[in-house]
């Protein structure tokens, strides 16, 4: 999961796409295409709360498949 922020001066927004890319190719390697994903805000370097809301469901829906 990657969260993005288009305005963002300390990870440019282009390369962080760009490693998604390059990611996404070996993750299809693997048949696991929707295991990557990216969500995208226009802001500075923040974690603006669509941002986190984003992630909290990521790793909700990925941790509730872990069986104690």
């Amino acid at each position: 999961m990657a969260c993005v922020a288009e305005h963002d001066e300390d990870f440019a927004a282009a390369g962080v796409r760009a490693v998604m890319q390059s990611a996404g190719a070996v993750y299809r390697l693997y048949s696991a295409e929707t295991e990557l994903q990216s969500v995208t805000a226009a802001v500075p370097h923040s974690f603006p709360q669509s941002s986190r809301d984003a992630a909290y469901e990521f790793l909700k829906s990925k941790l509730s498949r872990i069986e104690p």
